[in-house]
């Protein structure tokens, strides 16, 4: 099986962060998938970030508030 296969066929946002002093770090990715519901618009945000504390060797997982317009 090509790797390629398993790829989105849309934009996915990839993002990081760290901050070297606190030893913190913040690495995830994104992307939207919209539905048009009559007059109004839902934007799903698919996908998640980690938020790394390495002093304590915690990690927390978030994900993104899904939005609705009218």
């Amino acid at each position: 099986m090509n790797s390629r296969c398993l790829l989105p066929y849309f934009p996915v946002s990839a993002f990081y962060a760290e901050h070297p002093n606190n030893k913190i770090t913040v690495d995830g990715y994104i992307w939207t998938k919209s539905k048009f519901l009559g007059l109004s618009i839902g934007v799903h945000m698919i996908g998640q970030a980690v938020i790394s504390l390495l002093d304590w060797d915690e990690e927390y997982i978030i994900t993104f508030p899904n939005g609705y317009g009218r």
